[in-house]
C-alpha cells in the first residue's frame, strides 16, 4: 500500500515502509490517560473508559513523541527498518537484472507498474473542519496544481498485467505547499506534499518484523517450517485483499491512506472519493486494460474527479496506528468483546467521526501516455514523510517508509543516472 503496498513474489511482500527518529523517546507502559491533548470521544457513557483500555492495551516498548502518544515503538524496530532497506534495494536490482529491454531501469520496489500519470488541480473546500485546516487544507478555496500516479501493486507472482485481479495505487502529490517537510530528497525545500492511497483498506504485514518476514520468502535460505509458518499469517490476508479488489477503471475506484495521521492533536486517516454522477468506461481486455480505460475516460469523457476526505479518531488508539492489517471499525469490533456492554449505544458514531470534505481534485482531459511523460512519472517520488511535521504519518509501516523509500529512491537515482531531478510543478508539458 503500496508506492504503498507490499508485493509477495511466491507470496512475498513489497512495499516499503518508513523509519521515524527514535532519538528522545522514553520507554514506558501505555496509559491511556496520557492522551489527553488528542481530541476524546464523549465520556459520559459508563462503558467508554473500559472500552478506551481496551483499545489501548499495555505497551512494552517505547511510546513515541510527545505529540503523538499512539505510536508504540518495539525495541527491535530500528534493526528490523535497516534489514528492509537492504531487502528492498537487493530486489529492486535483481529484478534490474531479469529485464532484457537495452534500457531496463531499477524501478520501484512496490508498485512498479505504472498506468499512468496525469495532472490536474486540487481545491480546497470551502467547510473544513476548523482542527483540519493545515498544510493544503489550511485555506478555503486555495488551488494547488498536482500530479498523481495510478499504479498496480503486483501483490500476487502472477500479477504481472492487467489480465489478473491486483492492489490499485493512487499516489498524490499537491504542489505547492510551503514548510519545511520531514523528509527532503532534494538539495532544495520540497514544495510537495505527498498522500499514497490504495483501494485496499488494510496492509499485508502488521508491522517491519512481519514486513520484512514477508520479504524472506524470497530467500534460498528460508526453511519450509517457517515458510509455512509465514505464509498461514499472510495468505489469508492476501486473499482478502484480491476479493475487495474490483477495478474497472482507476478513476473509479474509492481509495484510503490505509495507514494513520495526525494533524496537529487528532489522529486521522484519509480517503479519495470518485465524485459524483460521474461514470468511467471499462477498457477491453489485456494486458494494459486500465491505461486505456484511463485514456477513454481522458478521450471520450470529461476528465475525472475525486472527493478528497478525512475523518478523525474520537477515541484514539496507538492499534489504530501500529497495526494497519485491520480497519479503524475492525479494531473496535474486537474491543467490543472485552466490553459487550456497549454493544447497540452508537459506539462507532462515538469512536469515530464522519468523512468530511478537504476539496475536490480534479484530472482535465489530457493525453499522458507520450514517452517524455511515461519517464516523467517513472522518476516522480513520493514519500508519506514529505509532509509538514503538524501532520506526520503515524504506525510502524510508516515509519519505516520514511527511510527506506528514500533508501530505494536513492538507489533508483543512482543506477538510472538521473542527475538533477527537478521539483514537478504541474505545468511540465511534453
Amino acid at each position: 500500500m503500496n508506492e504503498s503496498f507490499y508485493s509477495c513474489q511466491k507470496l512475498t511482500a513489497v512495499s516499503v515502509l518508513s523509519v521515524v527518529s527514535l532519538f528522545g523517546c522514553q520507554s514506558r507502559d501505555f496509559n491511556p490517560n496520557q492522551n489527553a491533548g488528542f481530541s476524546q470521544a464523549n465520556t459520559t457513557d459508563s462503558w467508554m473508559p473500559r472500552l478506551k483500555t481496551a483499545l489501548n492495551p499495555p505497551c512494552t516498548g517505547t511510546l513515541s513523541g510527545e505529540k503523538s502518544p499512539f505510536e508504540c515503538v518495539p525495541s527491535s524496530e530500528f534493526a528490523e527498518v535497516e534489514s528492509a532497506k537492504k531487502i528492498a534495494i537487493a530486489q529492486v536490482r535483481t529484478k534490474r537484472t531479469k529485464e532484457t529491454s537495452p534500457q531496463a531501469l531499477t524501478r520501484r520496489d512496490a508498485h512498479a507498474r505504472p498506468h499512468g500519470c496525469v495532472k490536474g488541480t486540487f481545491v480546497v473546500g470551502n467547510n473544513v473542519p476548523a482542527e483540519m485546516q493545515k498544510g493544503p487544507f489550511k485555506t478555503s478555496a486555495a488551488n494547488f496544481n498536482v500530479w498523481s500516479r495510478f499504479s498496480a501493486a503486483g501483490v500476487k507472482p502472477d500479477a504481472k498485467d492487467d489480465t489478473k485481479t491486483d492492489i490499485q495505487g493512487f499516489a498524490l502529490k499537491i504542489i505547492g505547499v510551503p514548510g519545511k517537510k520531514l523528509i527532503d530528497e532534494g538539495t532544495q525545500e520540497s514544495n510537495g506534499f505527498d498522500l499514497l492511497l490504495a483501494n485496499v483498506p488494510f496492509f499485508l504485514a502488521k508491522d517491519v518484523k512481519e514486513y520484512n518476514e514477508q520479504l524472506s520468502l524470497n530467500s534460498p535460505d528460508i526453511d519450509i517450517f517457517t515458510k509455512g509458518r509465514i505464509l498461514f499469517t499472510v495468505l489469508p490476508r492476501l486473499n482478502r485483499a484480491i476479493g475487495m479488489s474490483k477495478t474497472q477503471n482507476p478513476f473509479s475506484d474509492i481509495y484510503s491512506s490505509v495507514s494513520t495521521y495526525q494533524i496537529e492533536q487528532n489522529m486521522v486517516n484519509y480517503r479519495a472519493v470518485p465524485c459524483a454522477n460521474q461514470t468511467h468506461m471499462a477498457g477491453p481486455e489485456g494486458a494494459t486494460k486500465f491505461r486505456t480505460a484511463m485514456q477513454l475516460s481522458m478521450t471520450q469523457g470529461n476528465g475525472a474527479c475525486f472527493e478528497l476526505e478525512a475523518r478523525k479518531a474520537l477515541t484514539p488508539s496507538y492499534l489504530m496506528a501500529e497495526d494497519v492489517t485491520k480497519t479503524w471499525e475492525e479494531h473496535i469490533t474486537t474491543a467490543l468483546e472485552k466490553v459487550p456492554e456497549a454493544k447497540g449505544n452508537s459506539v462507532f458514531e462515538k469512536t469515530i467521526g464522519p468523512w468530511v470534505s478537504l476539496g475536490q481534485i480534479s484530472f482535465p482531459v489530457q493525453t499522458f501516455e507520450s514517452e517524455g511523460q511515461m519517464n516523467f512519472c517513472e522518476a516522480m517520488s513520493f514519500n508519506p514523510w514529505r509532509t509538514l511535521p503538524e501532520m506526520r504519518p503515524l504506525g510502524g509501516l510508516n515509519r519505516a517508509r520514511k527511510s527506506v523509500y528514500k533508501a530505494v529512491f536513492d538507489t533508483r537515482k543512482a543506477d538510472n543516472s538521473w542527475k538533477d531531478i527537478p521539483e514537478p510543478t504541474g505545468t511540465e508539458s511534453f
